[in-house]
C-alpha cells in the first residue's frame, strides 16, 4: 500500500528535547541527550486527531529538528515557503518524525515507569531490543535525509519537487523553475483569471467594441532576457522532479 498526503500543522515551536519532555510531563531517558533541538508540533484537530495536552486545540507530538525543517513549509499570506520535497523524500521524513517521538515514548517508559519494572525479565530485554532496533532505523533514515539534494537559487535553498507540486505551488502564489533550464532567472508564474472589456486590435476586430472577455488563468514565464511568454509544459517537463520554488 502507498500513500501520499500533505499535512497542515497548527502550530510549531523549536526547542530542546528536555524542554518537550517536560512539556509532556515525562521523564528524560537516561541515555537521551536533553540538548538535541526538536519542534513541538501541533495537528489542526479532527474528530480522529483531538487534543492530547491542555492548553492545545490539536493533537501535539515532537519532530526531529533536521526533519521538520526538510518537510515543512511556512504557510504565510497563503504563500508556502520553504521546501516541499518529492513524494519519496516526503515519505521518508514523515517516517522518521513518527519513529523518533514513538523512540522517546518507549524510552522513557523503559527508564521511568513502574509498570515497566513490573514485567518479567525477558519482556524487559525485549523491549529494550525494540528500543535499540528503533534508534538504529531511525539512524538509517536521518542519514537518508542528510544526503538529499539541495537547490540553490537567489541564495535560498528549496527540495526538489515534481511537476503536480510546482503546480500546486504556482496556485499558492509561488514562482517555481527547473534546476535544469540553462536561462539565468527564468522562473514560471500563475496569471489569475480576469475579465476585461474589448478596446484594442487583435480583440476588437474579432468582438465588437466594449465586449465581456474571460481571460482565464494560465501560466506565463519569466524568459532569460526579461520579457514574458506564455507557457505549457512539454512531456519532459511534466515528468521532472527538478522543479523548486524561487524568491
Amino acid at each position: 500500500m502507498k500513500y501520499i498526503g500533505v499535512k497542515v500543522l497548527r502550530s510549531a515551536k523549536l526547542m530542546t528535547r528536555a524542554e518537550y519532555v517536560a512539556i509532556m510531563g515525562w521523564a528524560l531517558p537516561e541515555k537521551e541527550n536533553g540538548a538535541d533541538e526538536v519542534y513541538m508540533v501541533e495537528y489542526e484537530p479532527t474528530v480522529d486527531n483531538k487534543p492530547n495536552l491542555e492548553g492545545y486545540k490539536g493533537y501535539v507530538t515532537m519532530s526531529p529538528k533536521l526533519v521538520f525543517e526538510e518537510a515543512y513549509s511556512e504557510l504565510y499570506g497563503g504563500v508556502a515557503q520553504g521546501n516541499f520535497g518529492n513524494p519519496h523524500q516526503v515519505r521518508v521524513k514523515d517516517e522518521a518524525a513518527e519513529l523518533y517521538a514513538k523512540e522517546v515514548v518507549l524510552g522513557a517508559f523503559i527508564e521511568s515507569s513502574d509498570i515497566f519494572l513490573s514485567l518479567n525479565s525477558e519482556e524487559q530485554v525485549r523491549m529494550k531490543q525494540q528500543h535499540m532496533a528503533m534508534k538504529a532505523y531511525l539512524s538509517c533514515l536521518n542519514s537518508r535525509i542528510e544526503a538529499m539534494p539541495q537547490v540553490e537559487f537567489k541564495n535560498r535553498y528549496v527540495a526538489p519537487m515534481n511537476f503536480g507540486q510546482a503546480v500546486e505551488a504556482l496556485k499558492k502564489g509561488a514562482k517555481v523553475a527547473r534546476t535544469g533550464w540553462n536561462g539565468k532567472e527564468m522562473f514560471l508564474y500563475l496569471v489569475p483569471g480576469s475579465t476585461f472589456s474589448v478596446n484594442r486590435p487583435p480583440l476588437n476586430e474579432i468582438y465588437p467594441e466594449g465586449t465581456e472577455i474571460t481571460y482565464r488563468p494560465h501560466m506565463d514565464l519569466k524568459t532569460a532576457d526579461g520579457s514574458v511568454a506564455t507557457w505549457s509544459p512539454s512531456g519532459s517537463d511534466a515528468l521532472a522532479e527538478d522543479w523548486v520554488i524561487v524568491d
